[in-house]
């Protein structure tokens, strides 16, 4: 038992570095592309009137608005 216990731990020992070594490298990170200035931007959604943006990845115009109402009262 003792000398089974002592092989695997040799073997482990003697592989940690082969799979060290067999890591494929890496590609270094691009950097993103520099982004329009938004004045420079033309809006793509401006027909629909003031307010719309358009949801980033798709074609779509969303504009949204809203109030908010407040009441109180003391006795």
């Amino acid at each position: 038992m003792k000398a089974t216990l002592i092989a695997i731990l040799l073997a482990l020992v003697t592989a940690a570095p082969a799979f060290a070594q067999s890591k494929a490298p890496t590609k270094p990170k691009s950097e993103p592309a520099p982004k329009a200035d938004p004045a420079k931007r033309a809006n793509p959604c401006a027909e629909y009137g003031a307010g719309f943006v358009q949801v980033e990845g798709t074609g779509t115009c969303v504009q949204v608005r809203g109030y908010v109402r407040m009441q109180g009262s003391v006795r």
